[in-house]
């Protein structure tokens, strides 16, 4: 079996929480990020790519050198084009890969069993995303044949969630609500921090 490979998308500029979002402590041994990598470490991921502006670029190096050996890190040049060029840059660095998942920084609750579980159900799907009471959380686990689709479209925006409807997609329903949170806010992190 093919191992899966990760988007990790921080290249907004987290305006309305005016902080990396991928620098906001998970707890008082880890990041964001380092929580993320840490997760798709123990699933055995083939590629951990993390996508940046290039201000967030220079943090990453500067606040967390150690993360360089274990993640590919991808600048975005041009990150109000939105999060569809995020994906289609981040994409281009995993050849033939099979599977990819597409994971926001700022939903860093993901566990390794929940991602074990996605993986397990993409075999007959394009795509895969955890729900909690029928509502579609995070992240999305996305096949060759989505990564191909959005590969063709050359950088032109998209939203995912609208391209997936022309695949066949698989939501599974999971119980743990935090699939569903963004930390947008200091409000949204105090919520949950």
């Amino acid at each position: 079996m093919h191992k899966p490979s990760v988007l990790i998308l921080a290249a907004g500029y987290s305006s309305r929480i005016r902080k990396h979002k991928f620098a906001l402590k998970f707890n008082e041994k880890s990041t964001f990020v380092e929580r993320l990598v840490s997760q798709y470490k123990s699933l055995g991921c083939k590629k951990i790519i993390v996508v940046l502006n290039a201000e967030g670029v220079k943090f990453f190096q500067k606040n967390l050198p150690h993360l360089s050996n274990e993640v590919m890190v991808i600048t975005n040049m041009f990150p109000e084009r939105g999060r569809s060029y995020s994906i289609s840059l981040g994409l281009k660095h995993i050849p033939g890969n099979e599977k990819v998942f597409i994971q926001n920084v700022d939903n860093p609750f993901i566990t390794t069993d929940i991602l074990k579980l996605m993986l397990e159900n993409l075999k007959d799907y394009d795509c895969v995303s955890p729900q909690y009471q029928g509502e579609g959380g995070h992240p999305v686990l996305i096949s060759h044949n989505v990564i191909k689709e959005i590969l063709v479209r050359e950088e032109k925006d998209f939203v995912l969630r609208d391209l997936l409807k022309n695949f066949k997609k698989r939501t599974l329903p999971v119980n743990n609500q935090k699939i569903l949170a963004n930390i947008n806010t200091m409000e949204d992190y105090n919520k949950y921090f």
